[in-house]
């Protein structure tokens, strides 16, 4: 005779029996795990593309966290595992809500927790499930002292949980192929994932507490120098790429400083050859007070050289062409490569390519424009320039900071919207801008010690008539030349710039752009 004692355990949140299923009750969880399954697909996509195998380790160690911390709460807490397939299809449908809802917003930091969910609640969708009732679990006993045996471990559970989002994040975006070191994308992480005032206020603190020094005579040499050897033949840099240009007629570019120093701002031209530079370089010192320094201005003919726009791998992203470095089968003809504007939710601008946009393209925003023909100009978007055949790429960065060949108004503000996101207009650090002369020729200018007043300056006295800031911060600034067979083996526009000359002959998280010879 059977005794209550061995009598089978009754589900979870019923003591009744449980009913033979209908067939309408077996579609229910077939229908649920149909939207399970359509949830991990959704979320693999982000979890595990790119298929790199450092980012399939964050994504399995996080999802793997995830699932342990949900299978925790809901042994803990088990009236929240669905006991029906009616419930099961309940749970499912609101979780495909909430991925596809997220999907549309890009809010992907909670998906590491959805494969934990759906493997602790989904496998069984056609039986009810079993829990131990309080006396199996050893209610008998005497509790134990101290803190709750359940909310304590519910809590670290939930605590783990919460985490794994910011984890995969994080990860994420260190497993990105680049270049940049870990330090530095795990600072632009903070930026990008709401603490760039927290980032902004210690680098604001940083540069005010370390001004740039008063006086003194420069540390660098103020010639520009000319190109080392090329990696590809071993050999110099023909003898043109390092004349002076006594014989083109190009005008020194004045000092902010005062009377110039000997060879302060006369050009040389490190491209092409004198009667036609494709690249000419300068240097010169950025205003009176800081005289120790040295800004870098290059000259780019675009009916010599021909500009390119080149995708990084997060700006624009993966599937933009280029893989964010130079080609291969361009490196033969590289003259020059050099940083482009902002992050791209940052630039108040947009970002177009050959018919795709990954940003809209904003009326009003100083855009670098690249022509089908390899020229390039620098625009006002909508009243200088709008889309066309004849246009191949467009990188806009905030506005334009000179116009009709002088300065705009307002340079003056700090003012963080306007002249920078990361550190407004006034601090002074390392900035780089590019700007048209009236001839159709770009002028590049970068430096150390540069408020926005002081880069606009510069541009003017270069001779741009329109112009717009680009990067800033010295891991952003960055100009290199090559030699005419191209290669590893540059150098830098100025010695004290942050990364070596191969910097953009390897994969890049940010768009940049090359000059290639004709």
């Amino acid at each position: 005779m059977k005794t209550l004692a061995h009598a089978p355990a009754a589900p979870f949140d019923s003591p009744v029996p449980s009913r033979p299923e209908t067939p309408r009750v077996r579609r229910e969880a077939v229908l649920a795990l149909v939207l399970n399954l359509i949830c991990l697909v959704v979320v693999a996509r982000h979890l595990l593309l790119p298929l790199q195998p450092a980012r399939l380790w964050v994504a399995g160690f996080t999802v793997l966290a995830a699932g342990l911390a949900v299978r925790l709460i809901l042994l803990r807490i088990p009236r929240l595992v669905p006991a029906t397939p009616r419930s099961l299809l309940a749970t499912a449908a609101g979780l495909a809500g909430l991925v596809l809802v997220s999907e549309v917003a890009g809010l992907s930091w909670w998906f590491p927790i959805v494969p934990g969910w759906v493997v602790a609640v989904a496998p069984t969708p056609g039986r009810r499930r079993r829990v131990r009732t309080a006396k199996q679990r050893g209610a008998h006993r005497a509790p134990r002292s101290g803190p709750s045996r359940t909310v304590l471990p519910v809590l670290v559970a939930v605590a783990v949980l919460a985490a794994t989002g910011p984890a995969w994040s994080l990860g994420a975006d260190l497993t990105v192929k680049s270049s940049d070191p870990l330090s530095l994308r795990a600072v632009e992480w903070i930026r990008a994932n709401g603490g760039r005032s927290e980032v902004n206020l210690i680098e604001r603190w940083w540069y005010q507490h370390h001004p740039p020094k008063s006086g003194g005579a420069p540390t660098i040499p103020i010639s520009s120098g000319a190109p080392t050897a090329s990696l590809n033949s071993g050999k110099p840099a023909p003898a043109a790429a390092a004349t002076r240009s006594e014989g083109v007629k190009l005008a020194p570019v004045p000092s902010p400083a005062g009377a110039p120093l000997p060879g302060e701002g006369q050009w040389t031209v490190v491209a092409g050859d004198a009667a036609r530079p494709a690249i000419a370089v300068t240097r010169v010192r950025p205003d009176p007070v800081h005289t120790s320094l040295l800004a870098a201005i290059a000259r780019i003919d675009p009916k010599v050289a021909r500009l390119q726009l080149q995708g990084g791998t997060e700006d624009p992203g993966p599937s933009w062409p280029s893989g964010g470095q130079v080609a291969a089968s361009d490196r033969p003809h590289l003259l020059a490569a050099f940083n482009s504007g902002f992050r791209l939710n940052e630039a108040g601008g947009g970002y177009w390519v050959g018919g795709r946009s990954a940003r809209p393209l904003v009326d009003g925003a100083a855009s670098l424009v690249f022509r089908a023909d390899g020229t390039a100009s620098v625009d006002q978007w909508g009243r200088d320039a709008k889309l066309g055949p004849d246009v191949a790429a467009v990188r806009q960065n905030l506005g334009l900071i000179v116009d009709r060949g002088g300065p705009v108004a307002g340079l003056d503000d700090a003012n963080n919207i306007r002249w920078g996101k990361t550190l407004g207009g006034k601090v002074l650090v390392w900035r780089s801008g590019i700007g048209v002369t009236a001839d159709g020729a770009l002028v590049w200018v970068g430096g150390p010690g540069l408020s926005i007043k002081s880069l606009a300056g510069l541009l003017v006295n270069a001779g741009a008539v329109r112009a717009m800031e680009l990067d800033i911060n010295s891991t952003w600034v960055a100009f290199f030349l090559y030699g005419a067979q191209g290669g590893e083996a540059g150098t830098r526009l100025l010695p004290d710039m942050v990364h070596a000359p191969d910097r953009y002959l390897r994969s890049q998280s940010r768009d940049f752009v090359s000059v290639l010879a004709r």
